[in-house]
């Protein structure tokens, strides 16, 4: 591993503490962090005022990163586990099939256990350094990494920016596209 990944690396594990959000007190610091960064800073969700939350949140495992100087939760994930959905045994009910074309979730692959992650959130005083943020994407990866583990998921699915698609890949994480881009609070 190169240094510059191994310093991140170790900065991650040093300053900031992932969990799995077990309780319902965790949870709900998910959804306020979700909150701050979904409704007030970028207006992509209405909210109820301090949390944002919606029908998928039941079924999901969510995770928790914590800066260790401070004890302030500075990010958050999710991952949804799948569900068929009752009209369709042949589809998957997880966010993204309500804003991509059915043809490119026929894409997914069939084998194995597939979760979406979505609301990938770092705080924003902390998301405007690029160079603190790398270890707090590791942090979060590590997080989806342990979930994917308890919920037994072997393959992950996500609609994401262009541009955390990039600091992704410059962390050695690589997503395959299945189709072209789509609208959904920007060009995704």
């Amino acid at each position: 591993m190169p240094a510059r990944e191994r310093s991140c690396l170790q900065r991650a594990t040093a300053d900031f503490r992932i969990e799995v959000a077990d309780t319902p007190e965790k949870k709900e610091a998910a959804y306020r962090l979700r909150y701050q960064v979904y409704c007030t800073e970028r207006g992509y969700e209405p909210g109820d005022g301090t949390l944002e939350t919606d029908r998928f949140d039941e079924r999901a495992g969510h995770a928790l990163l914590t800066q260790l100087s401070t004890g302030r939760v500075v990010g958050t994930v999710r991952l949804v586990a799948p569900a068929v959905t009752p009209r369709d045994p042949a589809a998957l009910d997880v966010p993204m099939r309500h804003v991509c074309p059915p043809a490119v979730l026929k894409l997914l692959p069939r084998c194995g256990r597939i979760g979406e992650i979505s609301r990938f959130a770092i705080s924003k005083d902390l998301r405007d350094d690029p160079a603190g943020a790398v270890p707090l994407r590791l942090g979060l990866l590590r997080g989806i990494v342990e979930l994917s583990a308890s919920m037994q998921l072997g393959t992950w699915c996500a609609i994401m920016e262009r541009s955390l698609l990039r600091l992704l890949r410059r962390s050695g994480v690589h997503f395959e596209p299945l189709g072209p881009a789509i609208e959904h609070h920007g060009l995704r």
